[in-house]
């Protein structure tokens, strides 16, 4: 099956009624829509205009990236064994914070906590909050564009108008500078 998230169709004029319960359904193939499960929102407690949901690499987590703006976002994660509930990783709109990797319960988190530029900083999720986030690779005086694969890190940042990306192992070394042909995005 696959996540989708999705707002009840509107009372009246679908121009002007109110989208703020966003909810996350889960759809299991071969069966009708009817039967599609809420996994997240559209409670008192849970009322997000914008919520996305996605699965880690290793299938064990569902992840979860809920907003009532543009900016800012609460990020949930929860085991896909069915057992335990929702853990709030980040339980505010005062960052935007994204995962970018896990390895089992160790996260690799990118947010513009404490680094308007971004940086990537390792946690838990047995203990997920800010204050045990350690960074692996800090904020520069440019902004940062992180992708992974291959089994690295790849930290893109803009200077001048020209792309510098930078190759880090998961433990937060540096592998090399890679470099690009000229001038452009990387």
């Amino acid at each position: 099956g696959f996540y989708y998230s999705s707002y009840d169709k509107p009372d009246g004029s679908e121009l002007s009624a109110m989208t703020d319960q966003h909810k996350l359904y889960y759809h299991k193939l071969g069966t009708p829509q009817s039967e599609d499960k809420v996994v997240f929102g559209g409670t008192p407690d849970q009322k997000y205009r914008y919520i996305g949901g996605g699965v880690t690499d290793d299938q064990k987590y569902l992840v979860i990236s809920a907003s009532t703006s543009t900016n800012g976002n609460k990020m949930f994660m929860k085991k896909l064994d069915g057992k335990g509930d929702f853990i709030p990783v980040v339980d505010n709109f005062d960052t935007n914070t994204y995962l970018l990797h896990n390895e089992g319960d160790k996260l690799w988190l990118v947010t513009d906590y404490n680094a308007p530029n971004q940086r990537i900083v390792t946690t838990n999720l047995n203990d997920p909050s800010p204050a045990n986030w350690k960074d692996l690779i800090p904020e520069t005086d440019h902004v940062l564009s992180p992708s992974t694969g291959g089994g690295y890190i790849f930290a893109e940042y803009m200077v001048d108008a020209v792309s510098q990306v930078k190759q880090y192992d998961y433990s937060g070394k540096l592998v090399r500078e890679l470099e690009l042909p000229g001038i452009g995005n990387g």
